[in-house]
């Protein structure tokens, strides 16, 4: 699949890489909020953000606010990018809760407050309820103490641990077993 799981990954690194993930269109509050929030941090800090089609004025942000990052437009090499990242801020949509699962990143969720049935929030709820996620709304100071909280070791390390407890790397193949045996029992 592509995907490496966190664990087996040794680490030498000496400060956090946060991978920011707004969708495959990027995120207009994460894109316009998340460079000035972490320039409040001032911490030792790398950042990879997809940011869609507004990368170019989020990268002069960064570029202005001296910090490391690595705007992309978007991304086709996901792989590669979770395994640069030691923690996530992300929309909370089934599939890329499913890839922060099998790469085992912990993450705060920002779901998408117009999402069909409200069905991210709901995600992102039980991504929080399993101690895998924090639940955050599109609130600045919310999200400024939460990223705080990202740069503790154990509070990343033990997130970590549950979300990889939710990952489900051979669902599509129990998926395909298991129609395959009802259509046997109908036969």
């Amino acid at each position: 699949s592509g995907f490496v799981n966190k664990k087996t990954v040794s680490s030498d690194k000496k400060n956090v890489t946060l991978l920011v993930i707004g969708g495959s269109q990027g995120c207009h509050f994460f894109n316009k909020k998340i460079p000035n929030l972490l320039s409040k941090i001032g911490s030792d800090l790398k950042v990879i953000h997809i940011a869609g089609s507004e990368a170019s004025w989020v990268r002069e942000k960064y570029m202005q606010l001296n910090i490391d990052a690595k705007v992309h437009v978007f991304c086709d090499k996901m792989a590669e990018i979770y395994h640069q990242a030691d923690f996530v801020v992300a929309r909370s949509g089934a599939l890329t809760l499913s890839e922060l699962s099998l790469n085992g990143l912990p993450s705060f969720l920002v779901p998408y407050p117009h999402a069909a049935a409200n069905h991210q929030l709901l995600n992102a709820q039980y991504y929080e309820r399993s101690g895998a996620a924090k639940v955050i709304s599109e609130d600045e100071d919310e999200l400024l103490n939460a990223l705080k909280l990202m740069m503790s070791d154990s509070f990343r390390s033990q997130m970590s641990q549950n979300v990889e407890l939710l990952a489900k790397p051979h669902a599509a193949v129990q998926i395909v077993q298991k129609l395959q045996a009802m259509l046997n029992a109908t036969q």
